[in-house]
């Protein structure tokens, strides 16, 4: 009897793998296409696949959609990778960290201090050295439709403004636990603390940690600015969102679908963009009605803060590709510090 329970389990997973998972886009059916995302529903990174969607049921007559699972529904953003790659999910929105742990091409994207405006946002999204990465990922079974963000990152204190290295000194800093950033707080002196998101709030509360490193809207969204009301307007990264799709599945739709979801992920990836710098002035309101005091670094300030850390730069140069890097250099018109 016990035999018969793990075979029929078995043979209910592969059902489910081959009629329901793995969506095959064989011409005349209708195709539904899942979208995974870790960002909430608010963010302009989804909101703009809503209308995508929208774009997508009327140009296709109804014959294409989105299903979209926003706030990370499907489990973590790892598990939303992998899922993306099995076929399990057809898109999906896939944060610059979490695509450097499959192509180390991406780490570029978390280099610190290499972006300073929302120009160079631009530049980058449209750049070679991001079309390099989409070739690299279609290797490993991913196409690079469009390229999104979530905000520059800042930090968010309890106790003071971060201008100056000084200001780090044995600073207990949340941060996403990716190598780069424990890098980079690590060499300004800092005490970077790894905890889960959800616990944050409390963990500002209770003293686990004294500041935030992240972007307006993920400190907007856990209510971080409640408790910590000095905000340093850093930028020392951007947070990117790649819009990727199943290589396998993308190759299966009809020549007109394949029009479509290409069209659409190019038009409302650049609408993503656009809300998200929109998205930040907003938030920026709410925090000064909040009682949140602000500074933005000075020119001088930034260049001795990128020039403290700029050994991490050196330290991904052949992880990213010595090339490549340099390539990168030239299109944001980079100038490594003196």
């Amino acid at each position: 009897m016990g035999m018969q329970r793990v075979l029929s389990t078995i043979t209910l997973f592969f059902v489910l793998v081959t009629c329901g998972f793995i969506q095959e886009a064989g011409a005349g059916s209708k195709q539904v296409m899942k979208y995974y995302c870790v960002a909430p529903p608010f963010s302009p990174v989804n909101t703009s696949m809503e209308k995508m969607n929208e774009f997508l049921k009327k140009e296709s007559g109804g014959d294409l959609e989105m299903a979209l699972f926003p706030s990370g529904q499907l489990g973590p953003e790892s598990q939303g990778l992998n899922s993306l790659k099995m076929g399990a999910v057809q898109s999906a929105a896939i944060t610059g960290v979490a695509i450097s742990v499959l192509e180390p091409k991406a780490n570029i994207m978390m280099l610190p201090y290499a972006f300073k405006t929302w120009e160079d946002i631009e530049t980058f999204a449209n750049s070679a050295t991001m079309a390099d990465i989409g070739k690299s990922l279609d290797k490993k079974g991913l196409k690079l439709m469009g390229v999104g963000g979530y905000g520059f990152f800042n930090v968010l204190s309890k106790k003071n403004f971060c201008t100056d290295i000084s200001d780090y000194k044995g600073s207990k800093i949340r941060v996403y636990p990716t190598p780069i950033l424990i890098d980079l707080y690590k060499t300004l002196g800092a005490s970077p603390t790894p905890i889960a998101f959800p616990e944050i709030y409390t963990g500002l509360q209770q003293g686990v940690i004294d500041a935030t490193d992240g972007t307006l809207d993920s400190s907007y969204a856990s209510k971080q600015y409640e408790i910590a009301k000095y905000l340093t307007r850093t930028d020392h990264l951007y947070g990117w969102f790649l819009y990727l799709v199943n290589k396998r599945w993308y190759g299966k739709l009809s020549e007109k679908n394949q029009i479509l979801v290409r069209d659409g992920f190019e038009k409302y990836s650049v609408i993503a963009r656009q809300e998200t710098k929109k998205y930040d002035a907003k938030v920026m309101k709410i925090y000064a009605e909040n009682g949140v005091n602000v500074m933005r670094l000075s020119d001088e300030k930034r260049n001795a803060l990128l020039k403290n850390t700029y050994s991490i730069h050196e330290k991904y140069r052949d992880i990213i590709g010595a090339d490549l890097l340099d390539q990168f250099y030239g299109e944001l018109n980079f100038k490594a510090p003196l």
